[in-house]
């Protein structure tokens, strides 16, 4: 008797493992789809796009997340966000950080008052017509770039969950703007490197953009935090960049579009005999994963 339940012991191991198995991947797909959703948005029945439309900081909060508005009257000190874990602070949406007082600025060095602040960007904000509630992205296979298809899926995954539809634009929505051979011709005189058709692609991401009508566009590594998708385009619809040079967030009106590929163009153009762009141009040309290399 004792010797049949010993042969039965590697078969109850081995179930027991797999079911330990099976229980920590059902636990980490749970704990990936939850880290996807909004914030305020964890229940079963809860609408993730009106979860994300009421905690949109460009209508409610003045503060970042986890921050909270200080007020100063002061004539040498603007309103600040203080982080609820430290002392540390942040500058209220619209307002800009100083390394001197008044510390957060509105504009040229004015003190920041947020509520200010934000009635002007309110009221900058361009009704976004043609592409409204469409996050882009732009993805064209490179040579050397490696397959981007899961990390494409991740991207959508997230912005659908925010509430906003997506578009992955290519090479052929480029070739849909009226001034793509002309672009293209200035590119092929511009210096790019040794990886020449990623930088191609690079400049004309915003082509693509200004084909399909402006908007907004990230990287395929960016995904929202609070960002409504019913948002117009902040600035009067120029362009804007969310992350200093980087434009991994960007938004603008078609017009806009196809200005800033002019201008990174015009740029590159003054830097022709050279093997690549310089240092102090490279940043016009800084886009990572743009192509998807």
């Amino acid at each position: 008797m004792l010797r049949s339940c010993r042969s039965f012991l590697p078969l109850l191991a081995l179930a027991y493992g797999l079911a330990s198995v099976c229980c920590i991947i059902l636990y980490l797909r749970r704990q990936d789809s939850i880290s996807l959703r909004p914030r305020d948005c964890q229940q079963p029945d809860c609408n993730p796009k009106k979860a994300w439309e009421s905690s949109s900081f460009f209508w409610s909060n003045p503060c970042p997340h986890g921050y909270q508005l200080e007020t100063h009257d002061e004539k040498t000190h603007g309103d600040i966000c203080r982080s609820v874990q430290d002392a540390s602070f942040a500058c209220p949406h619209a307002c800009q950080r100083m390394a001197r007082a008044p510390w957060c600025a509105a504009g040229a060095k004015r003190k920041c008052k947020a509520d200010l602040a934000l009635a002007e960007f309110r009221k900058g904000m361009l009704p976004n017509s043609q592409t409204r509630g469409l996050m882009h992205t732009f993805y064209e296979p490179v040579w050397n770039g490696g397959d981007k298809t899961g990390t494409l899926v991740s991207w959508e995954k997230a912005w659908t969950d925010a509430g906003w539809e997506t578009r992955v634009l290519t090479l052929e929505d480029a070739k849909r703007s009226p001034e793509f051979k002309n672009v293209n011709r200035r590119i092929d005189r511009i210096p790019r490197g040794g990886n020449a058709e990623y930088e191609r692609l690079c400049y004309l991401r915003y082509l693509a953009m200004n084909a399909v009508g402006g908007g907004w566009m990230s990287d395929m590594d960016t995904v929202p935090t609070r960002l409504s998708p019913d948002i117009g385009l902040p600035n009067a619809g120029r362009f804007t960049v969310y992350a200093n040079f980087i434009p991994a967030l960007v938004s603008g009106n078609a017009t806009e579009y196809l200005r800033i590929v002019l201008s990174l163009t015009d740029l590159g153009l003054e830097q022709m005999g050279h093997k690549r762009l310089q240092l102090g141009s490279s940043s016009f040309t800084e886009a990572r994963d743009c192509s998807g290399s």
